[in-house]
């Protein structure tokens, strides 16, 4: 069965096209396959309840493409949103059973509305000897949001 994105060629017999799974290439270092397997080790007799994920995820209103098709020499029309394009920010964590603490901003994730999430939102909702796990860290344009004071 083929990916409806694949492209169609003709595979050798017990061969197919997918789409590639794509890893950062820092994971074919050594020093990289080190770290990551003792990190695998000391983490096989961790609860897995205890790891709380991290993430944050957003949504604009100005995603309308740009470009499209059209017969050469005549012009392409579309319509947009309003003009008042906005972005809204969704963070939050979960966790083996799903719980989660989320929180949702008007805009882009700053530094000091990370903090914010962390000390208003995260904090409270953490149990003793849970593991926070940032996905993605955040490139925060606050000294104090980024966590270095």
């Amino acid at each position: 069965m083929q990916h409806r994105d694949s492209p169609q060629r003709a595979c050798p017999a017990g061969f197919s096209t997918l789409k590639k799974t794509v890893r950062p290439s820092e994971q074919n270092r050594p020093d990289v396959r080190v770290r990551r397997e003792e990190w695998a080790e000391n983490a096989a007799g961790i609860d897995l309840g205890r790891f709380v994920f991290l993430d944050e995820s957003g949504a604009k209103t100005n995603l309308t493409p740009l470009y499209g098709r059209i017969k050469q020499g005549r012009r392409l029309y579309d319509s947009a949103p309003c003009g008042r394009w906005k972005t809204t920010t969704m963070i939050a964590s979960i966790r083996l059973d799903g719980s989660s603490a989320p929180m949702v901003l008007d805009g882009a994730c700053d530094g000091v509305s990370f903090r914010a999430y962390v000390d208003q939102v995260l904090v409270p909702s953490l149990r003793p000897g849970d593991i926070v796990v940032m996905v993605q860290p955040w490139r925060s344009q606050s000294r104090r949001g980024s966590g270095s004071h």
